[in-house]
């Protein structure tokens, strides 16, 4: 397996940001060689949406820059991708067992640990220029938290926070540099069925701002997750649907 050592250099760690996927697109805009940062805090950390994402100190907070090989439809892929290599390497890193919330949120022991934010810049042809990809993750468990955040938000319970941090990066960064390659959809599908939230259970969809209740059977191909409603498969994409807690 390919070291964090050999990404040194390309690394930016500070101690607060206001978010590392907008310290990091400001680097590449300037000409920096830095391809990674890396920092304790965020201040204004961003999710899907437009949410605001809890960035406090005892988390990763890590932003990397990609140049996919792959074509720019298969970019709707990505953050599905990105949650695959984040829950195997929570697996091998810490020992725990995560699922993934359609589309981008870490669940561990049924809250919010983690979440993805992935953003793409096109060059003046079309083609992906080059991809950021944001990840944060609540390592140590915070007692602070705000009052909205206390019934979804939960850490992945480790104790030693830099040593958790580098046994993570050691295996993500060369996972996320992964990424770039083409893929073989059909496996991704089946894997990221294997570890989505709540399948086979019954689920809360704000679909156009209709509350809808049905089975979550899974995802399918085109990254839609089908929804047993009443005694209707139906599909529904990420564009107009939210899975609710």
């Amino acid at each position: 397996m390919t070291s964090i050592q050999n990404y040194q250099d390309k690394i930016i760690r500070l101690e607060e940001v206001s978010s590392t996927n907008d310290y990091l697109k400001g680097q590449i805009e300037k000409g920096s060689k830095c391809q990674i940062v890396i920092s304790k805090s965020q201040t204004k950390g961003r999710g899907q949406r437009g949410k605001s994402f809890f960035s406090p100190l005892g988390g990763l907070y890590l932003s990397i820059k990609i140049i996919p090989k792959f074509d720019i439809k298969d970019l709707s892929y990505l953050t599905g991708r990105v949650g695959l290599k984040v829950s195997k390497a929570i697996k091998v890193a810490l020992g725990k067992d995560i699922k993934i919330k359609w589309i981008n949120d870490i669940i561990y022991k049924n809250k919010k640990a983690g979440g993805i934010l992935t953003e793409s810049k096109l060059s003046p042809n079309g083609s992906i220029s080059y991809v950021i990809i944001g990840l944060g993750l609540n390592l140590l468990a915070n007692n602070d938290l705000p009052q909205d955040l206390s019934d979804i938000y939960t850490s992945l319970e480790t104790d030693d926070l830099e040593n958790s941090i580098n046994k993570l990066l050691d295996i993500l960064i060369p996972g996320l540099y992964s990424l770039e390659n083409p893929f073989e959809k059909s496996s991704f599908i089946r894997e990221y069925n294997e570890v989505l939230f709540n399948k086979n259970k019954e689920i809360k969809i704000d679909y156009k701002t209709n509350i809808l209740s049905g089975i979550l059977l899974g995802i399918n191909e085109n990254m839609e997750i089908l929804v047993k409603v009443v005694d209707e498969i139906r599909t529904f994409s990420y564009q107009d649907t939210k899975i609710l807690y």
